[in-house]
This record gives structure tokens, C-alpha cells and sequence, in this order.
């Protein structure tokens, strides 16, 4: 874990780099034991589009409700939100 600051904009930022945001996703949905055929079994079958859409629907909510505005926040080691402040630092080198 770490604490981090971060705002909207460093959430956004990440996402819209489409190649890193899916990169990340991808590595993090079969992580989490993708099947045979490409899917994660919950209470149906979620593809690897359909998980990258809908993380990218919750941290766009959470950046929303973070606002522009920076906050610190503790972050578990290799969270989507830590790879996004890692995108941002990355970025200002």
C-alpha cells in the first residue's frame, strides 16, 4: 500500500491513453483467472471487452466524485488507481 495524491484529471488521463489503460486491464482480467475461452465465470460468463468497459465505467465514477481537486488516498500495491498516478508521474518525467 501507498499513499498517493491524484484528482480527475489523473484518472481520466490514464484512461484515455486507451494502449496503457488496456494493457493494465487485460493483465489484471487474467489475473483474475480468465478461462479457456476468454472469459471470467461470475454469474455469467465476462469477456475481456465487457470487464475493460466496465472498469472503465467505475473509475471514471470514482474520478467524478473526486473532482478536480487533489486527495490523498491509500492505494494497495498495483491497483488500477496506482498504475493511473504512476501513468501521471511517468508522464511529467
Amino acid at each position: 500500500m501507498s499513499v498517493e495524491i491524484l484528482n480527475r484529471k489523473t484518472i481520466e488521463e490514464f484512461i484515455e491513453d486507451e494502449e496503457a489503460f488496456e494493457k493494465c486491464v487485460s493483465e489484471y482480467f487474467f489475473c483474475f483467472g480468465a478461462n479457456s475461452n476468454g472469459g471470467i465465470l461470475a454469474d455469467r460468463v465476462i469477456d475481456c471487452e465487457e470487464y475493460k468497459s466496465e472498469m472503465k465505467k467505475m473509475m471514471l465514477a470514482v474520478a467524478q466524485g473526486i473532482g478536480y481537486s487533489p486527495i490523498q488516498m491509500i492505494l494497495e500495491a498495483d491497483s488500477l488507481f496506482l498504475r493511473a498516478v504512476q501513468h501521471e508521474k511517468a508522464k511529467s518525467l
